[in-house]
């Protein structure tokens, strides 16, 4: 039997770019999966629109931002009442190689144990060249490293291999994961949550595997930059809740050590030499939300 595969793309006044990736998505070659459309109170008209261009796709109106954690957990759910057996998470600012679901479904049908598949994220802009191969955390430091990033695929890279975390632009995973661990923490609302979620499902026993030949492309950022100092809060509050839950007490005194003696310079350079004066106070505000709470 062919698993069925629930694509949930959560669109939030990205009609265009949700556009883009539904017609991609008319061309692949995987036989049994549904689309999932949440929007997240656009006010873009999006909705109507989508609902008389696309009547064959199953809409759900959220009525308000609930952010990418819970917007996405809404879509879960109801695929999850469906009973399909797979959850794709899929950016509506990507398009994807015909056959990039039937690759990463055969991967995670090989083995029990693994989870959650990720494909090669190229840049949208520039089709060779990859964004992310998976990514590698260090505990320690409270660093997310994206693998091969910014490397120019020339085939050398064909290997299937396990890593630390998928990025949430196109994350597949089994649905009963979800049941057995939990749903992505909606107080993130945005950034590190499918990284937190990841490492849930490892210190469960699952796997966490990248699939090297499934082939998507993401455009990347296209909501963020959509409110200025939106990216900087979240990822400096999220970091912090992030560390909490996961590392070790010495892993966390080594990364605050870290971080308020060296990173959090490197960081403050970086912001303002980009001359985002509102990202940087929205950075240090996510610091001092994320150090005072704890989810």
């Amino acid at each position: 039997m062919i698993p069925k595969v629930s694509i949930i793309i959560l669109n939030w006044n990205g009609k265009e770019d949700t556009i883009e990736c539904l017609e991609s998505l008319k061309n692949i070659t995987y036989p049994n999966y549904e689309i999932l459309l949440v929007d997240n109170g656009s006010t873009d008209g999006s909705v109507e629109f989508f609902k008389e261009r696309y009547p064959e796709i199953d809409i759900i109106e959220n009525g308000e931002n609930l952010g990418f954690a819970e917007g996405n957990n809404i879509g879960i759910k109801k695929a999850i009442a469906k009973r399909t057996d797979y959850v794709l998470l899929l950016n509506n600012d990507t398009i994807v190689e015909k056959d990039f679901l039937d690759k990463l479904i055969k991967v995670a049908e090989s083995d029990p144990k693994i989870g959650i598949v990720g494909p090669t994220v190229y840049y949208y802009s520039e089709k060779n060249k990859i964004q992310s191969a998976g990514t590698k955390i260090s505990l320690s430091k409270g660093i997310i490293t994206t693998l091969r990033s910014n490397k120019i695929d020339s085939g050398e890279y064909s290997n299937t291999s396990e890593v630390d975390s998928i990025i949430g632009c196109a994350l597949l995973a089994k649905s009963k994961l979800f049941e057995t661990i939990g749903y992505l923490i909606k107080e993130y609302f945005a950034y590190w949550e499918e990284t937190e979620w990841c490492v849930r499902a490892r210190k469960h026993g699952y796997k966490v595997v990248y699939v090297s030949q499934a082939k998507i492309w993401h455009k990347g950022g296209s909501t963020s930059k959509k409110t200025s100092g939106f990216f900087e809060y979240h990822t400096a509050r999220n970091m912090f809740w992030f560390m909490k839950k996961h590392a070790t007490k010495k892993q966390y005194i080594f990364f605050l050590v870290y971080f308020f003696g060296f990173r959090i310079w490197m960081l403050s350079a970086y912001i303002y030499q980009r001359g985002k004066i509102n990202g940087l106070i929205s950075c240090y505000k996510g610091l001092i939300a994320g150090v005072k709470t704890y989810h």
